[in-house]
């Protein structure tokens, strides 16, 4: 019989050619088999696990070694201290974009009365979900013009219990109304980074979800065409943007007669998210 230390020690050794990180896997990858926790791994170094889930184990080690991203092996990820489920539909979601909702959340934490948001790009449903569930104000409404995309989102959304209205659309193709509030993290890496990219990302994300035209600013600048259609009087656009993008997202805007623009950092120390307002009250 293996030991749960016996299967750790074997898969790190086996993925130590396909990972950066390979015992932090190994262990991620045990805890979804045997449904426990990394505390419950630590303290029970000793304790036999079964045929069974050795072999189940085995198999998903051998699909990281095909450089296949632990996500979506388990079919997990965690976002805004919420679950996810995540295949090679969507867009394995990033504490980058954490940041985004944190600022919307922040404009509408003091708001009486309803907020309604559009999110552009739902993807797994992540920024649309975490935007229902952390918020007791909002009402959302998410887009995407993938089906399969779409499909994840509503799983999650229903999962999750929350009550992210999801529609499919060409960004504003099929939108119907006004909304206090329009978020979007969309496609944005331009041809040249996006070739530059791990093969773990080419290889299994969708391309959908990650390249863009226009040197990466084509649904950008999109949305800000159009987006005046869409915003209430003192409505916020509010987007993520790549590592050197922020200066001319927020000239863009600008440039539509967005007000009061403002870029915010990440953790990093990195320009993410650019909010305006369509408006001169920050409301």
């Amino acid at each position: 019989m293996v030991t749960i230390n016996d299967a750790l020690i074997w898969g790190k050794k086996e993925l130590e050619d396909a990972s950066a990180s390979p015992y932090l896997d190994a262990q991620v990858i045990l805890m979804h088999v045997l449904n426990k926790d990394k505390i419950y791994l630590i303290v029970n170094k000793q304790k036999e696990i079964s045929d069974d889930e050795y072999q189940l184990y085995q198999s998903f080690i051998a699909e990281r070694m095909t450089h296949k991203p632990v996500q979506y092996i388990i079919n997990r990820q965690e976002f805004m201290g919420l679950d996810l489920y995540v295949d090679q539909r969507v867009l394995i979601p990033r504490a980058d974009t954490e940041i985004l909702v944190e600022s919307v959340l922040e404009i509408i934490k003091d708001r009486e009365v309803a907020v309604r948001i559009l999110d552009i790009g739902s993807g797994s449903g992540a920024i649309a979900i975490a935007l229902d569930l952390l918020s007791e104000n909002a009402n959302v409404v998410s887009v995407d013009i993938s089906t399969d995309a779409l499909a994840v989102a509503k799983l999650n959304n229903d999962q999750l219990k929350a009550q992210v209205v999801f529609l499919k659309s060409d960004v504003f193709s099929d939108v119907d109304g006004l909304f206090d509030i329009i978020v979007s993290n969309p496609p944005y890496i331009e041809k040249k980074e996006y070739e530059a990219l791990d093969e773990n990302v080419k290889a299994f994300e969708p391309i959908l979800a990650l390249k863009a035209e226009d040197e990466g600013y084509f649904f950008y600048r999109k949305i800000i065409e159009e987006a005046f259609e869409f915003l209430n009087e003192n409505g916020v656009l509010a987007f993520e943007v790549g590592y050197n993008q922020s200066k001319k997202v927020k000239e863009m805007m600008e440039k539509k007669n967005f007000k009061n623009i403002r870029i915010i950092q990440d953790l990093s120390g990195i320009n993410r998210v650019v909010i305006g307002y369509r408006g001169e009250i920050n409301v």
